[in-house]
């Protein structure tokens, strides 16, 4: 698995969708907490670096399916798509043009929190604009997860999609990173098939 998949991972783990939230916005979930938002579906673009990724994205519960968009010059035998499963600490790349797959564990690290619950140390309204087409609050939030260092993030968040985080600017390891939601359809139960290797593939180096 590619480095930007792998942080794209570990950056979106726990976006999903949960039912609207009877909090007023500026109390609604950490964008990055597990248990805040629980299904929804995506086109996600992440700049950082200098570089632009562009991933479909589908969480079902503690179930993730992530398949990056092809940049030009790629061509479909590249293309795969990564089943993350929360609960077992696994990634499970998929090869679609072979049709094999490998499993790999998520371990935890600085960058990597994958499906770890953040508290929301503080919160700071800064104003509000439109992203992706929705109304959003801008908040500066600054959280901590339960075994790593404290974090501050921008966070752009639709009231009408039950404070979905359609927008989530933050520093990596000394990078910015700018994380876009656009076409995001929350609270919809998804084909379980998405999250499962499919029929036919074999694990690779069997």
């Amino acid at each position: 698995m590619n480095r930007h998949a792998i942080l794209l991972i570990a950056s979106l783990a726990g976006c999903g969708a949960k039912p609207v939230d009877p909090r007023p916005p500026a109390e609604a979930g950490d964008p990055l907490d597990p248990a805040s938002f629980r299904q929804y579906s995506s086109l996600v673009t992440v700049e950082s670096g200098g570089q632009t990724h562009s991933y479909e994205y589908t969480r079902e519960g503690s179930k993730l399916r992530i398949v990056p968009i092809l940049p030009d010059g790629k061509s479909a035998a590249d293309q795969v798509a990564i089943l993350v499963d929360e609960d077992q600490r696994t990634a499970t790349v998929l090869s679609i043009p072979t049709r094999q797959y490998t499993v790999r564990p998520v371990v935890d690290s600085p960058e990597m929190a994958v499906g770890q619950r953040r508290a929301v140390v503080s919160r700071e309204r800064l104003g509000s604009e439109t992203v992706s087409g929705h109304a959003c609050t801008l908040h500066r939030l600054v959280t901590k997860p339960s075994n790593g260092a404290e974090r501050t993030m921008k966070v752009w968040s639709a009231p009408e999609l039950g404070g979905f985080p359609l927008k989530i600017e933050s520093d990596r390891a000394g990078v910015p990173t700018t994380t876009t939601f656009s076409n995001v359809r929350v609270g919809a139960l998804h084909d379980p098939s998405l999250f499962t290797i499919p029929s036919g593939f074999t694990k690779a180096g069997t």
